[in-house]
């Protein structure tokens, strides 16, 4: 493109008469689906602020966000947008290079717009300006403030939004500038992305709008390849026989709950057979896990075990206003009715035992006490190194064996209490750095709250199971998580 070219400012009147342009562009060079005409239509009313537009392969997305940019930049002057994708090199070759090909076929040519190659900005003819930056996690910017804050915008799209950090995408939405919308619109935001249940997209937009509580103001339009009617039959069969099945359930049909990432100990096929009651346990031991809580918004919560099989989940915020002055002890009498019921003895108890819980394991001598921070338990008879585990701490190594057994179909969750929580939860433990050498761990509690909103104590509470299966008891039981 042309570097140096000049540019006059055109009158007003000038630059909006391309408004008009907007059928011929529609009509002869740039067709447009229903999926894409109903989005267009969100992106220029009055009322919505957030558009995700989402589907898989060839649902034409960057089609969409380029023509909005381009034919609205044009028809509002000294308008500011700004282009966002994960990686700089993705937005370069890929997201740069798809703008550039939306306004060829549009008949805009480089006297139009000036573009600087160097600040990755574009300047049109009537002083509308389109960003593009990238959203790489940054050591130096860890809020992405520096290169997000001071820039004054008002339309923005973020292409593949599940790649993008939560964090990145929370700076954006509290800097959203009121620039010309006091003359033009609302501050609008397109994402644009594929299926990830892993992502803050997932919790934030597809939950909400699957269980119709999505916000009026907020829209979400799915766009699959059989919704674009120029797609060509050959690629949509190549496409269905694709010998990934969990490629085609996400990236053809669209599947939100299938994740092909390798780093995930759950997927969602795994999760399905962890429900699957077929199967009865001939085991007639029974086991607690236990995650007390005293006063304030924490939820005290008691799962029981019949063998492999989670039988039932209690939980509860507040304790009945006898006991508000002694919740501990409300806990302590819930587990001795359970205890009685089950026939549970100390020994097949295990108390998350961080804060409060000191408390109510020295009710219950013998208990297993998980504390946090500690290293994997090992063999028995260890030569040399070889022969350890290599796993970072015992959370990581209760996870895996949490898997192990889940993968020979020995776990099973025999009541439906909380299952969207487990569900989420467990879907979204990963390895962390899967593909580099040492200590083999698991992506930290804070990057978990990024994607759900919550700590994941459903799924902690699973794995703490698995401590009856790693260790022979020892006089004390007492074990650093």
């Amino acid at each position: 493109m042309n570097d140096n070219v000049s540019i006059k400012k055109p009158p007003i009147k000038e630059a909006f008469t391309i408004d008009v342009e907007y059928e011929k562009w529609h009509k002869e060079r740039i067709q447009l689906s229903t999926k894409q005409m109903l989005a267009f239509k969100y992106l220029t009313d009055n009322k919505t602020k957030t558009l995700v537009y989402w589907g898989a392969w060839w649902g034409w997305k960057t089609v969409l966000w380029a023509f909005w940019i381009v034919s609205q930049a044009f028809a509002i002057p000294w308008s500011h947008w700004i282009v966002c994708r994960a990686l700089k090199t993705t937005l370069r070759d890929s997201t740069l290079l798809s703008f550039f090909k939306v306004m060829w076929e549009m008949w805009i040519t480089d006297k139009s717009y000036h573009w600087d190659k160097q600040a990755m900005t574009m300047t049109f003819s009537n002083w509308s300006i389109v960003w593009f930056r990238w959203l790489e996690y940054e050591p130096s910017d860890p809020m992405f403030e520096k290169r997000l804050q001071g820039l004054e915008i008002t339309w923005w799209w973020i292409d593949e939004a599940t790649e993008v950090p939560e964090v990145a995408y929370s700076t954006i939405h509290f800097t959203r500038t009121r620039h010309m919308v006091d003359v033009i619109w609302i501050p609008k935001m397109l994402l644009t992305c594929n299926p990830n249940r892993t992502s803050y997209i997932y919790s934030m937009f597809y939950k909400p709008f699957t269980t119709w509580t999505l916000l009026p103001e907020h829209k979400f339009i799915k766009a699959l390849p059989h919704d674009n009617p120029w797609l060509d039959a050959t690629y949509i069969d190549w496409m269905l026989h694709n010998p990934n099945k969990v490629s085609v359930q996400r990236m053809y049909y669209g599947n939100w709950e299938y994740d092909d990432s390798p780093a995930l100990l759950f997927d969602y096929t795994l999760l399905n057979r962890m429900y699957n009651w077929d199967s009865e346990e001939i085991c007639d031991t029974y086991y607690l896990a236990i995650d007390p809580a005293r006063k304030g918004r924490d939820k005290t919560v008691i799962w029981v075990w019949k063998g492999y099989e989670l039988i039932d989940i209690l939980e509860w915020v507040h304790c009945p206003k006898i006991y508000e002055s002694f919740p501990l002890k409300y806990t302590e009498m819930m587990i001795k009715d359970l205890k009685r019921k089950y026939s549970i003895p100390n020994t097949c108890m295990s108390i998350d035992s961080d804060w409060v819980g000191w408390g109510l394991a020295d009710m219950f001598p013998w208990s297993i006490n998980i504390i946090n921070n500690a290293s994997a338990i090992q063999p028995k008879r260890v030569k040399d190194n070889l022969d350890k585990y290599n796993y970072a701490n015992l959370k990581t190594q209760l996870y895996f064996k949490l898997q192990e057994l889940a993968s020979q179909d020995v776990i099973k969750i025999k009541t439906d209490k909380s299952k969207q929580d487990i569900e989420e939860e467990l879907g979204i433990v990963a390895q962390k750095d899967i593909d580099k050498d040492g200590k083999i761990q698991l992506e930290s509690k804070k990057d978990m709250k990024a994607i759900i909103w919550r700590s994941p104590d459903f799924a902690d509470m699973l794995a703490y199971r698995m401590i009856f299966e790693l260790k022979t008891r020892r006089k004390v039981e007492t074990f650093i998580l």
